[in-house]
């Protein structure tokens, strides 16, 4: 079975899903890296947020990204 996640973004208004990933199949850590260094390059004043996100009807959102204090439990 498995348990897929939500790498989402938000720049202004709502959450959207960047891409789905099964967690147990990948490297969670290194998505997250990736996603943070991707955003930190495309939007340098850093008002973009990254979070992971259950990927079942009620997408709770695990861990949160900002700039200003990086991947933090939600």
């Amino acid at each position: 079975m498995s348990r897929d996640l939500h790498l989402q973004v938000n720049r202004s208004g709502g959450w959207r899903t960047a891409l789905t990933f099964d967690m147990d199949g990948v490297d969670v850590e290194a998505i997250q890296v990736a996603a943070a260094n991707l955003v930190v390059l495309a939007d340098p004043a850093g008002n973009t947020k990254l979070r992971l996100a259950t990927a079942d009807g009620m997408q709770r959102a695990l861990i949160r990204w900002d700039a200003k204090g990086g991947w933090q439990d939600a």
